[in-house]
């Protein structure tokens, strides 16, 4: 019944749109907080339910390094429930920080497979050389 799917459609739509809305909300208040700290040694981590190619992460990663782009290959799936398989759990940090080794951890505890990374501080003096 085509007014059933078109009920439905709306319904995921509206759903999703909310939900888009809030994560990007949700983003702005994180940046108002990141603004008010000091600049050594920023790190942002976590579940942000949103691709690469989204709103909520482009606009969080402004002025932060995406620590698997910087040092991991491949798509780098973090979410895997049902074919639905995205990177969707990030590490994101600022210039006071170097990543290296970042990898997915591939356990089944969850629909998630924990990213991990190791950070070191940069020494600004080193960086001048």
């Amino acid at each position: 019944d085509s007014v059933k799917l078109e009920q439905v459609t709306s319904n995921i739509r509206s759903r999703l749109g909310n939900a888009y809305r809030m994560r990007a909300r949700q983003v702005e208040k994180v940046k108002r907080y990141i603004a008010t700290q000091g600049s050594e040694g920023i790190i942002i981590c976590g579940d942000f339910n949103d691709t690469p190619i989204s709103y909520a992460y482009s606009r969080m990663k402004r002025g932060l390094k995406d620590a698997y782009i910087s040092t991991a290959f491949g798509p780098g799936i973090t979410y895997h429930q049902d074919l639905f398989l995205f990177r969707i759990d990030y590490i994101l940090h600022n210039e006071g920080l170097k990543a290296f080794r970042t990898k997915v951890d591939r356990v089944p505890y969850s629909d998630h497979y924990p990213l991990r990374t190791h950070l070191k501080w940069v020494n600004r003096d080193d960086e001048k050389e």
